[in-house]
């Protein structure tokens, strides 16, 4: 018999349940906005560069007078949509996108105070170093996937070929960019591009085939071709062929099935790099160039799934990913390298890869602050080494 108490029950049951629903469906909503809203930050700063962009790699006109107010507006609308990103859950729950952009959010806020104070030229260097925070996520596995962004024609007509590359890397149209990039390796030979040219090209082409769209084949095909080229000098040669090596040997690795994952990948990294690396080892060395590439593609990829399980393995990523970028670029400022190993630090202090990453921070920032007189560290260069030694236990 259904008596007045079941009724009760069920009648309550029933409410919990379309409660529940519209949490869930709420929910679902949120994130839907979230998601959305962190496109609409990423399109409205991408709409904002594209205004900054014909400026940016003019000295003469970043400074005119007259285009200050423009300059400025945009600099700040591309400044908030950067903060906005940085508060979204995705970017926040990604520790390598979240330390990416927060470099970003931070030289924009330089950018903003040099121009502000008539510093132009500081505020046009330091947001050009921004923009390689954006090309730094944007050539990441998951930053490759979605073509988000179009052309304006007007704009983009007015830029040099090398800033085209620098815009279409900053805005992730791949397919677009390798079109010039493959261009200017098949016209080299007739085309007189200026060598220095030519290694920004070889340069954004092997970011391209390792990180964007991995094909040793390819990568091989094209770096081998040019290696043969009688128009390369002598001092671009052996790093061209070490290149093409590098490909071929990556290439028979996929082959014999023995390609790097991520069971084996700190294994390798540990036996080439380790924790405590003398200079040779994070020297730049165009042998070791395509194969660290790959190292820290794999490491941002596993932190960007979520693959790392414990502490001491993403303290010890973070590591790998500052050693190797800054073995990458090592006289960059404003170094995304320094970011990686200071947040190893925060992540795991007191640790023996606190430790590691505390040292590595040292010498990168007496590296980047050492001339003919020595090394001269400002009085807030002392401060921060002195709060990270004191975090890591050192």
């Amino acid at each position: 018999m259904f008596k007045k108490v079941h009724f009760i029950r069920f009648f309550s049951i029933f409410i919990l349940l379309i409660q529940n629903d519209q949490i869930i469906a709420q929910k679902k909503e949120l994130e839907k906005d979230k998601k959305v809203n962190l496109y609409v930050s990423m399109d409205n700063m991408r709409r904002n560069l594209e205004n900054i962009f014909p400026y940016l790699f003019s000295e003469q006109d970043f400074k005119d007078q007259k285009n200050s107010k423009f300059i400025l507006e945009n600099l700040l609308a591309v400044a908030k949509g950067a903060r906005s990103a940085e508060n979204h859950a995705r970017l926040k729950e990604n520790i390598a996108a979240k330390i990416n952009i927060s470099i970003l959010v931070d030289n924009l806020k330089r950018a903003e105070y040099s121009f502000k104070n008539n510093r132009k030229s500081s505020a046009r260097y330091v947001l050009k170093s921004a923009i390689q925070s954006c090309i730094a996520c944007h050539t990441a596995p998951s930053g490759s996937k979605n073509y988000l962004f179009k052309n304006d024609e007007k704009m983009f007509s007015k830029l040099t070929e090398n800033e085209k590359i620098d815009y279409l890397y900053t805005t992730r149209q791949f397919t677009e960019a390798e079109k010039i990039l493959i261009k200017r390796i098949d016209d080299f030979e007739k085309n007189n591009i200026p060598w220095v040219d030519m290694q920004k090209t070889l340069n954004y082409l092997a970011i391209y085939l390792v990180r964007v769209n991995p094909s040793a084949e390819r990568g091989y095909e094209v770096f081998s071709k040019l290696a043969n080229s009688m128009k390369v000098p002598k001092e671009g040669q052996q790093e061209i062929s070490e290149w093409a090596n590098s490909f071929k040997q990556w290439n028979l690795e996929s082959k014999n099935h023995n390609s790097l994952s991520s069971k084996n990948l700190f294994t390798r990294i540990d036996s080439e790099i380790g924790l405590e690396p003398d200079e040779s080892s994070l020297a730049y060395d165009p042998a070791f160039t395509i194969n660290r590439m790959r190292y820290f593609s794999l490491i941002y990829s596993q932190l960007e799934n979520k693959q790392v399980k414990s502490k001491e393995t993403e303290a010890k990523s973070l590591y790998y990913l500052g050693i190797i970028n800054n073995a990458l670029e090592p006289f960059a400022t404003l170094n995304i390298g320094d970011a990686y190993l200071k947040a190893c630090v925060v992540v795991s202090p007191k640790s023996m890869e606190a430790k590691h990453c505390f040292h590595a921070f040292e010498e990168s920032l007496k590296l980047q602050n050492s001339g003919s007189g020595g090394v001269f560290l400002l009085p807030e260069d002392l401060k921060e080494l002195q709060y990270y030694k004191n975090l890591s236990g050192s």
